[in-house]
């Protein structure tokens, strides 16, 4: 790891919760060393762009956020494809004229 990358790295894994950082003139083979990592990190946003690279830490109550859509959009997935279901054999069993 670089000292830039270290110093990166630092930085990251020592903010606070619900916190954004930006760091500019960082290039893209650092920001690709620091994602390797930060693979291991829960609770951590990066975004790089144009030399620009902001970190974010999320709230517990961010991640809570997170989990209920998690599971609505799961409900919803499985509430489609018994709908499916039904409308695919409702279509097959139509009676002969």
């Amino acid at each position: 790891m670089t000292t830039a990358t270290s110093s990166y790295y630092e930085i990251a894994t020592q903010l606070p919760p619900d916190s954004v950082v930006t760091l500019r003139d960082v290039s893209w083979e650092e920001y690709e060393e620091l994602i390797e990592h930060l693979v291991e990190a829960a609770g951590l946003r990066v975004s790089f762009d144009e030399g620009t690279l902001n970190i974010m830490t999320l709230s517990p109550e961010h991640e809570k956020y997170v989990r209920f859509f998690e599971k609505l959009a799961a409900l919803i997935s499985v509430r489609l494809r018994f709908a499916g279901r039904r409308i695919a054999r409702a279509r097959r069993i139509r009676p002969m004229a």
